[in-house]
């Protein structure tokens, strides 16, 4: 489920802002970041986003957070409100994504993976309850 977070800033301007003043993220790096997750909000924005398109979004987020937390490593006790924007996104724009696409049984399971992986047993649970409930019929 998307967070209140996460519906009045869906760029993640302020989780930027916060990621450049602690110098993870340059000034040039993060307006680039910005312009590139315009252009993917652009093409979901469409009438008929693709599967692909958000997963392509999605991907490039995943590349995101793996270069913050590269750049987190050198300096590991500097934790911020903008250590965990990626991860909020992620798990919105697969909500997004099931909302059009609930039938998909593959990106049920991606979504579920991408929980187990950010060590969220509990919401992985909950995520391959609800393919259940969507896939009643698939084994």
């Amino acid at each position: 489920m998307a967070s209140e977070e996460y519906l009045l800033d869906p760029l993640g301007r302020a989780a930027l802002v916060d990621l450049e003043a602690r110098e993870f993220l340059s000034h040039r790096e993060a307006k680039a970041v910005l312009e590139r997750r315009e252009r993917f909000e652009l093409g979901l924005a469409s009438r008929s986003p693709s599967k692909a398109a958000f997963l392509r979004f999605v991907a490039y987020e995943l590349k995101l957070d793996a270069l913050l937390a590269a750049r987190r490593k050198r300096r590991p006790n500097n934790r911020g409100p903008g250590d965990h924007f990626a991860a909020r996104h992620v798990a919105a724009l697969y909500e997004r994504a099931l909302s059009r696409f609930g039938d998909d049984l593959d990106l049920w399971l991606e979504y579920a993976t991408f929980q187990r992986r950010q060590d969220h047993p509990k919401a992985a649970g909950r995520v391959l309850a609800r393919a259940c409930r969507a896939r009643p019929a698939e084994p």
